[in-house]
């Protein structure tokens, strides 16, 4: 029963630097921000763009992680492709609140706000991917998955479309109630509670901060928040294409939430690659060489393809 919170440092790319940093709206009081990355030659044409979601199991983390790690090979490919990149804060979640209606919301109106004041920097609002990772993955999907009305945020942004052409996948979770195994025993979460008191408080903090009770006292509660904030609950005939990449060393988010994700995306017919990285842990450590290449090429052949650029 992990609380996937994982604890890992990396090193950042500091040749990637913002072309302009955008406050994209205004929630709880603060600003929101944007990152935009924009190709260094120039085009006639306005650039596809491709937003960012970061991980941090939605409680930590910002939007500088698209330039950590195996991260910034994959920027420096899409640059040069030609399009752009923007990564998007969010609000993090507490046990306080926001919980996760509001990051939710955040990566809804990321979507809204590019599509509506994206042509004031030359990005084509016809062509727009989502790309996350591990938390950040599972935002950039229920804002992909979800109708275009749901988990409304900035009422200025309000009516404006969501759709995006595809859905990058990096380790996110997809179904929340089986990733916290909400369907164990209350014998067996007891014993659980009693070896295990670290990791079961911060399975408690963690569920207390996404859906704002605890299981302890609401169970049901839990459970209905987890089934609304899961990727897979909004899957239908619609939802756009997914390239799905994982790990099958991940002991933070496994393997088999991928699963779960190709299988429910089969059913509907959606256009998807599941892509498994053997011997690669949670946030694809020790990736490097001959695989990040594969990555980085892979994943912008997917792009080109449903931007449907030759």
């Amino acid at each position: 029963m992990n609380p996937i919170l994982p604890t890992q440092t990396e090193s950042i790319d500091t040749s990637l630097r913002p072309s302009a940093t955008l406050p994209y709206k205004t929630a709880d009081g603060n600003n929101l921000e944007a990152d935009l990355m924009l190709p260094s030659r120039q085009h006639n044409q306005p650039f596809p763009v491709i937003l960012y979601f970061h991980g941090g199991s939605w409680t930590k983390g910002n939007r500088d992680t698209v330039t950590r790690h195996y991260r910034s090979h994959m920027v420096n490919h899409f640059l040069k492709a030609g399009w752009a990149v923007a990564s998007f804060s969010y609000r993090l979640i507490t046990p306080e609140g926001p919980h996760i209606t509001s990051p939710a919301a955040d990566a809804k109106d990321a979507i809204r706000w590019t599509r509506l004041h994206g042509a004031r920097f030359n990005l084509d609002s016809s062509r727009i991917g989502l790309w996350g990772s591990s938390a950040g993955a599972h935002l950039a999907m229920l804002a992909a998955f979800s109708p275009d009305d749901a988990f409304a945020g900035d009422p200025a942004l309000a009516g404006v479309s969501t759709h995006v052409n595809f859905v990058i996948d990096h380790y996110g979770p997809t179904d929340m109630n089986p990733l916290m195994r909400t369907d164990i025993h209350p014998l067996f979460l007891k014993i659980y509670k009693w070896t295990q008191r670290t990791k079961y408080n911060n399975r408690l903090t963690l569920t207390r901060s996404f859906s704002g009770f605890s299981d302890e006292t609401h169970p049901a509660k839990v459970v209905e928040s987890y089934r609304l904030h899961s990727p897979v609950t909004y899957i239908n005939p619609q939802t756009p294409p997914v390239l799905i990449c994982h790990g099958d060393a991940d002991k933070v988010v496994p393997l088999s939430q991928s699963l779960l994700l190709a299988e429910a995306l089969e059913a509907h017919r959606i256009r998807h690659t599941l892509e498994v990285l053997p011997g690669a842990d949670h946030g694809f450590h020790g990736l490097e060489g001959p695989s990040l290449v594969r990555l980085a090429q892979m994943t912008t052949e997917f792009a080109k393809n449903e931007f449907s650029i030759k």
